[in-house]
């Protein structure tokens, strides 16, 4: 509980600490500040916006001055898009201001407002490292064929460097030991990104050919994710993510195309609220193009050699343990799935009601209310046991929502029971996760299969409301740890400093009963997981495991990007329990993120 203990001190200090600058001190230094004083008969708040223009005057000042001086020992002329760059400094490095009141009524209110002239260098650096960092999480994404994240993050972190007070300097080294001018490398990357995307059609999935299905492959292998929209002969459809290789599209009825024009999906605007700096600067510079990003994509078959086959676990078969089985690794057929596959495309799903239990056929209803269910492929099942329950993995469906634009593919994956009743709906965790948990070379084939089946539905929870199932599995004493990026608060003759990441603790009824309000609020909710890392922190009786996991979460009101941690206890594998639930928005300055032994 040590560092937990820290990170709480830290944040208290961090958001209480005062300066003990005085007005004299302030005013006496012009070389150590950069200030401005204003008044006003009115109020305190419009004497302090008169003083916060006029210092906002001064900040683009300085901020031009240095880009204009950069650019001279560079030999570079200064340019109409320094302009720009100006004012997304001048925005941002206003939450570094402080403010002192000196006079406040009746009669005259003044104000001064002051930042550090440290505080302007600070900033250059800070953007620096936060074009380092995106792409940190692009160079990830891209080895687990994440192409719509690494994507986000190459085209967001090459935009952040076009306003660096020093664009040609900033260099990456890439894990390889190669160094490389961002500036110049990331068109270069994003380019090759694109180039070896590959769209071929596959098949129409209706007679009157207007829905069809698309392969999409990254250097021959199919990718795990891509946001992409397609022109359908008079307009361009909404976002949609493609997953596992597989992606839709819909034609209307009247249209005659024999080519789909396909776009992919790199600026992200949509979502660049989670970060106020890039959101901005994204508004403010000319969008960079890409002629890669566009596909001709003709409506036949083009023969390819078939897919290879993934394999869940080992490379060949095993034998079974007691009690359990291996994940299977061979096409299965199941009449009865073959029978729901069948009433959802018809929209008859009453008529498979006896195929499942009770509970069963109860997440089958949400997940047709999920977003205008739509089967993308016919079943070719694969097989997995754990315990009573197997499971069948898995078939994309395609979800979208009418008062969204965004449009996902799921892998949907059924539990059976023992009497062969469908009993349970996931959504299929993305390959790269099943991978990194399979690769775990001292873990038997049995609590890989647990873990994964743990995660699908802690993710389908969500995208499903599942309030009960996630009361069930948080222990009664469970540790939740949220964290929040709050604006900092003015209070009167103190300061207002930069964005925190502020730490609440709740308890499990606290917490369940925010989830329930986020839930009543949202027409829909995504999950999807990448960059997991499992730790087993106990041997024998009451198994305890750590599990860390990027996670990038979407709804149609809110979205956001951050690390969890989970402390999960496998004692009893059919019902595992958490007792420590920790998120973070980023990695924290002083202790990172949260992992073993911090609780």
């Amino acid at each position: 509980m040590k560092k937990l203990f820290l990170f709480l001190s830290i944040t208290i200090l961090s958001m209480s600490g005062l300066y003990a600058q005085t007005y004299d001190d302030i005013v006496s230094s012009s070389n150590r500040y950069i200030y401005s004083e204003a008044s006003s008969g009115k109020s305190v708040m419009e004497a302090d916006k008169q003083a916060l223009a006029s210092l906002s005057d001064q900040i683009i000042v300085h901020v031009s001055s240095a880009i204009s001086l950069a650019h001279k020992k560079e030999g570079h002329q200064y340019h109409d898009e320094n302009t720009s760059i100006v004012e997304s400094y001048s925005s941002t490095s206003l939450t570094f201001c402080k403010r002192m009141i000196l006079e406040n009524g009746p009669k005259v209110y003044r104000v001064l407002r002051y930042m550090e002239m440290s505080e302007l260098q600070k900033m250059f650096k800070d953007r620096e490292l936060k074009v380092i960092s995106m792409i940190d999480v692009a160079q990830k994404a891209e080895k687990e064929l994440k192409i719509d994240q690494a994507l986000k993050y190459y085209y967001w972190a090459l935009c952040l460097c076009r306003t660096l007070i020093y664009p040609n300097s900033l260099k990456y080294c890439t894990p390889e030991g190669e160094d490389y001018v961002v500036l110049t490398w990331l068109p270069s990357k994003i380019q090759d990104l694109m180039d070896g995307v590959e769209v071929t059609f596959d098949t129409f999935l209706d007679e009157e050919k207007t829905e069809g299905r698309l392969n999409i492959d990254y250097k021959g292998q199919p990718i795990s994710s891509l946001d992409y929209s397609y022109f359908d002969g008079i307009a361009w459809s909404s976002i949609t993510s493609a997953n596992s290789g597989i992606a839709a599209f819909e034609l209307r009825a009247d249209a005659e195309v024999s080519q789909i024009q396909f776009k992919i999906e790199y600026t992200y605007e949509s979502e660049a609220h989670v970060d106020m700096e890039v959101s901005q600067v994204l508004s403010l510079i000319d969008a960079q193009a890409f002629k890669e990003s566009f596909k001709n994509v003709p409506l036949k078959r083009t023969e390819k050699p078939s897919r290879k086959q993934e394999k869940l676990i080992g490379e060949k078969p095993r034998e079974k343990q007691a009690n359990t089985q291996t994940l299977g690794e061979f096409a299965v057929n199941n009449q009865d799935l073959n029978q729901v596959i069948s009433a959802i495309k018809k929209k008859d799903y009453a008529c498979v009601q006896s195929l499942f239990t009770e509970e069963g056929y109860k997440e089958f209803n949400q997940l047709i209310c999920y977003g205008k269910a739509k089967v993308l492929a016919d079943p070719v099942f694969k097989s997995m046991q754990v315990g009573d329950f197997k499971y069948f993995r898995s078939i994309p469906m395609q979800f979208s929502f009418s008062n969204n634009e965004k449009v996902f593919i799921e892998n949907v994956v059924f539990c059976v029971d023992n009497e062969g009743k469908i009993d349970g709906i996931n959504f299929a965790l993305e390959q790269q996760t099943i991978d990194d948990i399979i690769s775990k070379p001292d873990w038997d084939d049995y609590r890989k299969a647990v873990l994964i089946n743990f995660l699908e539905s802690y993710k389908t929870a969500f995208a499903l409301a599942r309030k009960d199932y996630l009361e069930s599995i948080f222990s009664d004493d469970a540790l939740i740890i949220v964290g929040q990026v709050v604006k900092p608060v003015v209070v009167e003759n103190q300061i207002k400093g930069s964005d925190q990441v502020v730490y609440h603790r709740y308890t499990k009824g606290e917490y369940m009963k925010n989830l329930e309000r986020s839930f009543d609020s949202k027409e829909y909710i995504n999950i999807k997981f990448a960059n997991l890392d499992i730790s087993r922190m106990a041997k024998g009786e009451g198994e305890i495991f750590c599990v860390q996991i990027k996670q990038d979460y979407y709804s149609s009101n809110y979205g956001d990007s951050g690390y969890l941690c989970l402390l999960l206890d496998l004692e009893d594998p059919q019902k595992p329990i958490i007792h420590v639930r920790a998120w973070q928005p980023k990695p924290d300055e002083n202790f990172g993120i949260f992992g073993p032994g911090d609780f």
